[in-house]
């Protein structure tokens, strides 16, 4: 008789072990996620490693999906409903992306109206690949009225002069190697600025003006590449940067803006926002989905990739395509945009 109320009352006693011991190490992992995770919406903007944490909200919407569905299958309601709640506001911060949030003022040709198809392309400074990017940006030039280069190598400043036979009117810094820029374009620039830091910064921006070739509409190009925020100090030299070009945008306002470039954050970025609080300017990226740009390792997909490289516009300007193009030896991938500038 004792035997098997010892026997039953070690089976239960291993049983309830075992279900703490599967908790345990369920919430181990849950906890300190959902928590950094909260704490970067709280206070990323103000915190370095938070910051670059709160980029990741596209990968944090399997990691919360997989918990939601663990903690469902074990019978968890509390873990299941937070992993929904961080689930559903990161959520609504993508939806915006696939949501055409504008139309074309009038139909095209009932209005006087004029395409401008700008290809925008960080070609990483160790690129090897300069023969590759040579064809390439021949065979786009019947397609692409703007080509902006970034991140250009040094050894590659004289050969992309080639380009020039293309591309008749051209600008390449010279003053922030290894992360140089270069506009080369087939509408005739004006007002042409630039301004680099190769040094701790790694900052560079060139600002063109133009008119398109039909109906003469002014538009203003501002390109510009910062630092990468991977150090307390380049993290600095970012803000600083977005935080200037954002002042430049406001202040010297033109018609027509296009702001581009490698902005070394994503749309989720507090610092982004801001800039286009700052700006006045839209996202050319609404309605065309998150479009990832930079891979952490190999090829680029939306589980390997953020989206760095963006398009800034004033609110007038009606973004007709936006797409990634191949893959030419950067970790990046060029972006091709087509827009409307309206009379």
């Amino acid at each position: 008789m004792v035997r098997p109320v010892v026997r039953h009352f070690i089976r239960r006693i291993s049983v309830i072990r075992l279900q703490y011991a599967q908790r345990l190490l369920l919430y181990s992992f849950f906890i300190p996620t959902f928590f950094f995770w909260l704490l970067a919406q709280l206070v990323g903007e103000w915190v370095w490693p938070l910051d670059t944490l709160n980029q990741f909200q596209v990968q944090f919407i399997f990691v919360f999906l997989l918990f939601a569905f663990i903690f469902h299958l074990a019978a968890r309601p509390t873990g299941m409903h937070l992993s929904t709640l961080a689930l559903v506001f990161i959520l609504l911060q993508v939806l915006p992306f696939y949501i055409k949030q504008q139309k074309p003022p009038c139909p095209v040709g009932s209005c006087k109206s004029e395409a401008l198809r700008i290809v925008q392309y960080n070609v990483y400074f160790q690129n090897r690949n300069l023969t590759g990017i040579l064809k390439w940006a021949t065979d786009i030039s019947k397609t692409t009225d703007i080509l902006v280069l970034h991140e250009i190598p040094v050894q590659w400043q004289r050969p992309l002069h080639k380009l020039k036979a293309i591309y008749p009117y051209m600008l390449i810094t010279d003053n922030a190697a290894p992360y140089d820029m270069a506009v080369f374009s087939h509408i005739p620039l004006s007002q042409i600025e630039s301004w680099g830091d190769g040094g701790v910064s790694r900052s560079v921006a060139i600002r063109v003006h133009g008119n398109t070739p039909v109906l003469g509409l002014p538009f203003q190009l501002y390109g510009v590449h910062v630092a990468s925020p991977v150090s307390q100090v380049a993290w600095e030299h970012r803000n600083e940067a977005l935080r200037f070009h954002g002042w430049q945008l406001r202040d010297y306002v033109q018609p027509n803006q296009i702001f581009l470039g490698d902005l070394n954050t994503t749309s989720f970025s507090a610092w982004y926002r801001r800039l286009l609080r700052t700006t006045g300017l839209k996202d050319a990226q609404f309605g065309f989905g998150l479009m990832p740009t930079w891979s952490f390792f190999f090829k680029t997909n939306v589980f390997n990739g953020l989206q760095i490289d963006h398009m800034l516009v004033s609110p007038e300007i009606y973004i007709e395509d936006r797409h990634t193009l191949g893959d030419y030896g950067s970790d990046h991938l060029p972006i091709y945009t087509k827009l409307w500038l309206y009379k």
